[in-house]
Order: structure tokens, then C-alpha cells, then sequence
């Protein structure tokens, strides 16, 4: 299977995760050294993890655009859920150990990630009809 083939199959399997009833599913995904950086705030461990996902709203993923390589890889989805800014778009850079495990999850709008690359990427200039708001009436 070729790199962005694996990458993509877990993307689309983290957010389905993310939204399964089934939380040990979503957790299931971690190591055990995990830290995931959300809105400020860093969470440490599994245990961290486990309170700050209950915090998180019930929320729908549309995932628009996948890079990177199987330990080192970022997905651009829009979130949309009873939150306020709804839809936004995000950024989520995944780091994963030698056995698939996240071991590291940051998430930033994409308004903030537009000039941040992957340490694999060289630096690019993005899309601007990836990063442009939607145009009013």
C-alpha cells in the first residue's frame, strides 16, 4: 500500500472514531505518551485525553484534504456542530509511533496553519481556494 493510501485510511479512520458512539474506539487510536494540543491547552497521557474529549461537542467531520507521510501526516477538515463559529475549518497534524499509535495531535484553524509545514514538507505556498473564506452575496 503506498504512503497516502495508509495515510488516508487513518485519517478516515480517526474521524470516524472521533464520532462513534463507541469512545474506547477513539481512544484506541493513542499511545500511551500521547499529547494533544487543542485551543491553547496541552493534554498529557491518556488519562488527560479521556477529559478533555468530554469536553468536546458532538460534532460532523468533512475531511477536504490529506499529506504528509505515516508518522508525520495533516488533515484539513471543516467541523460542523452546536458550537459557536460553526462550520470552521481546522488543521489537525498527526504524529504517530512505530505501531500506528498517535502520539502527538495538534489542532489550529486553518487561518493559523497556513504558513506552518510538516518538518517532512518543504515549504509551500498553499491553495489560496484552500484558505479563502467564502464570498457574501
Amino acid at each position: 500500500m503506498q504512503d497516502i493510501q495508509v495515510i488516508q485510511k487513518f485519517v478516515e479512520e480517526y474521524f470516524a472514531a472521533a464520532t462513534d458512539p463507541d469512545r474506547e474506539r477513539y481512544f484506541s487510536l493513542f499511545g500511551e505518551g500521547v499529547v494533544v494540543h487543542d485551543d491553547g491547552r496541552s493534554h498529557h497521557g491518556p488519562a488527560a485525553v479521556r477529559r478533555w474529549r468530554d469536553e468536546v461537542p458532538d460534532v460532523r467531520y468533512d475531511l477536504r484534504e490529506v499529506t504528509g507521510t505515516p508518522t508525520t501526516c495533516r488533515a484539513v477538515a471543516e467541523i460542523a456542530g452546536d458550537f459557536p463559529g460553526s462550520p470552521v475549518t481546522l488543521c489537525f497534524t498527526f504524529e504517530r509511533d512505530a505501531q500506528g499509535k498517535i502520539t502527538r495531535l495538534d489542532w489550529a484553524t486553518v487561518w493559523a496553519s497556513v504558513y506552518l509545514r510538516m518538518p517532512s514538507e518543504p515549504w509551500r505556498r498553499p491553495r489560496p481556494e484552500s484558505f479563502m473564506p467564502p464570498m457574501g452575496d
